[in-house]
């Protein structure tokens, strides 16, 4: 079982190729969200699987079996791609973005701290 970042999906005539970017895989098997990576891989699936869907960016995870290795062009260079055949894809719904807004009451010139540090609650003149 692989997981990782979906790089390009094209279509043959008699599979679908996916390039997948290797991520390290949570305990639910969904790739981590980290700057880490063992190399690239690619996923040959013997049906149809819409480039549109499965586009560049998602994350899926396979489980398969090595079919064997495959020399591309990647850049200025041939980087070889383990082959992996797909019994299972998942793809995964892209996460949520959460976006952090400090609150503008974060100081407070009149608390005075906690009850049990000081016998006075306010200063009495």
């Amino acid at each position: 079982m692989l997981g990782g970042v979906i790089v390009q999906t094209s279509n043959r005539p008699q599979f679908t190729e996916i390039e997948v970017l290797q991520k390290p895989l949570e305990s639910s098997d969904r790739p981590e969200d980290v700057d880490t990576s063992a190399g690239r891989f690619l996923i040959h699936c013997n049906r149809f699987l819409d480039s549109a869907v499965y586009a560049k960016g998602r994350e899926v995870t396979v489980a398969g079996e090595v079919q064997g290795k495959e020399t591309k062009p990647l850049d200025q260079i041939n980087y070889t791609y383990p082959v992996i055949g797909c019994k299972e894809i998942h793809l995964w719904a892209n996460r949520p973005t959460y976006t952090y807004y400090p609150t503008p009451y974060w100081y407070d010139p009149w608390w005075r701290g906690w009850p049990g540090y000081y016998p006075y609650w306010y200063p009495y003149w």
